[in-house]
C-alpha cells in the first residue's frame, strides 16, 4: 500500500503580518545521507516581478529546514532587466550540483507573465541558464546562459538527467504559446553542462504543448518523458502522455496517454520494471495522486493508486484562455525523491491560508 507517513512544511511565510512571500516550483535532492537541499521560488506575488530562486538545506531528512536564501544576487549579473528565474538541482556522480532552468525577462515591470501572455498571445522572452556548485550549495558560479538553436527559450522545469554513461540530458519544450510551433527537445552534454547540443525530439506534434516535462533512466537504460499536454489549437487539456527512448533519447516512441487527466507530474524509477508516478490533478476530484506503474515492454499499467493530497478545497476552474488558467494555478510541480526501498518524499507547492507554501509528504510502499 501507499501510506503516508509524515507532513511536513519545508517553508511558508515566517510572518505573513509583515511582509507577503509567497513560494512555490520546488526542487529536492539528496546530498548525503541526511542532507536535502532544496530550491524554490519566493516573491511577492505569483508572478511578482521580484520572484527569484532561493535555496534551503535540511541536515535532518527533511523534517526540518534552514531559512532560505537567495541563489544568487542579481543585481550583480549585470542583466538588462529583472529576471524572474527558476531553477531545478542535479547532483552529478562527480559530486558537482548543476543547477538549470530559465527565466522570464521583465521588461514591463507593470504587467504579470500571464497579463503579456493573454495581451499579446505570447509568453515573454526569456533565456535558459545553469549554475554550478562544487561544494554541496555553499557557493554557485555565476549563471551562464544554455545555447542552443530555437529561437525561443525552453521550458526547463525539471531537473537535467545524468544517464548511467555519465553524459547530461535536458528534455523540454520551446516555451512557446504559439499555434504550429509547438516541440520537445532533447539536448545532451558531455562537458557537465559546458556544451549542449541538440540530438532529438520527444515530442513533434506541433500543436501540442509538452508542459512541465520530466525525464528518467530507468534500470534497463531506457529514457522515460512524462508531461502536461495541452492541445494549442483545440484549447484543450489531454491525460498526462508519456513516450520512451532505447537509444539515449535520439529517437522516441509515439506519444501515448497514460490515462490519467493531470497537469504536472513526475516520475521515479523503482526498479523490477517499475516506475513511481505523481500527478497533480486540477479539475474533477482536485489533488495529487500517487501510483505505481508496471512499464514491462515499454507499456502503461497501473497496479497501485492513491490520493495523497486533496485538493477538495479549491474550486474547479476552467478558462478558454490557458494565460488565464496560468494565473489561477493553486497546487503543483510535485517532485519525487527516494529515501530507501520502501520510503519516499513527495515534494510540491500549494495555496493554504491564502499563502503558497512548499509542502513535503514522506510515504511509504
Amino acid at each position: 500500500m501507499i501510506k503516508p507517513l509524515e507532513n511536513i512544511t519545508v517553508y511558508q511565510n515566517p510572518k505573513p503580518a509583515l511582509c507577503n512571500r509567497q513560494a512555490a516550483f520546488p526542487g529536492v535532492i539528496r546530498v548525503s545521507e541526511k542532507e536535502l537541499l532544496a530550491l524554490f521560488v519566493i516573491g511577492e506575488a505569483f508572478e511578482s516581478v521580484d520572484s527569484r530562486t532561493y535555496i534551503s538545506k535540511s541536515s535532518d531528512n527533511g523534517l526540518t529546514w534552514s531559512a532560505p536564501l537567495p541563489l544568487y544576487d542579481q543585481s550583480k549579473q549585470n542583466m538588462p532587466w529583472p529576471v524572474t528565474d527558476c531553477y531545478k538541482p542535479t547532483l552529478l556522480k562527480s559530486g558537482t550540483i548543476l543547477a538549470a532552468g530559465y527565466g522570464f525577462f521583465r521588461k514591463d515591470i507593470s504587467k504579470g507573465i500571464s497579463e503579456i501572455a493573454e495581451i499579446s498571445g505570447e509568453l515573454p522572452d526569456g533565456a535558459n541558464y545553469l549554475t554550478l556548485s562544487h561544494d554541496k550549495g555553499q557557493t554557485w558560479s555565476p549563471p551562464k546562459e544554455i545555447s542552443h538553436q530555437f529561437g525561443r527559450f525552453l521550458e526547463i522545469s525539471g531537473p537535467c538527467l545524468e544517464t548511467s554513461e555519465g553524459k547530461l540530458i535536458i528534455a523540454a519544450p520551446v516555451f512557446t504559446l504559439k499555434k504550429g510551433a509547438q516541440r520537445g527537445v532533447v539536448l545532451e552534454s558531455t562537458d557537465e553542462g559546458s556544451c549542449w547540443r541538440h540530438i532529438g525530439d520527444y515530442n513533434s506534434e506541433t500543436n501540442i504543448a509538452a508542459w512541465e516535462t520530466r525525464i528518467i533512466e530507468t534500470e534497463t537504460g531506457t529514457l522515460i518523458a512524462l508531461y502536461w499536454a495541452y492541445h494549442i489549437d483545440k484549447q484543450e487539456h489531454l491525460p498526462n502522455q508519456f513516450t520512451y527512448s532505447s537509444d539515449g533519447g535520439k529517437t522516441w516512441s509515439r506519444p501515448q496517454s497514460t490515462g490519467f487527466m493531470g497537469q504536472a507530474s513526475n516520475l521515479i524509477s523503482i526498479g523490477s520494471n517499475k516506475i513511481l508516478t505523481v500527478h497533480c490533478q486540477r479539475s474533477d476530484n482536485p489533488g495529487i495522486f500517487i501510483r505505481v506503474v508496471d512499464f514491462s515492454g515499454n507499456t502503461w499499467k497501473v497496479v497501485q493508486e492513491e490520493m495523497v493530497w486533496n485538493g477538495g478545497m479549491i474550486k474547479k476552474k476552467h478558462d478558454t484562455a490557458i494565460s488565464k488558467e496560468f494565473a489561477a494555478l493553486k497546487f503543483g510541480q510535485p517532485s519525487l525523491l527516494s529515501l530507501s526501498n520502501s520510503e519516499f518524499y513527495l515534494f510540491f507547492w500549494c495555496t493554504e491560508t491564502c499563502m503558497y507554501k512548499i509542502k513535503a509528504i514522506k510515504f511509504s510502499l
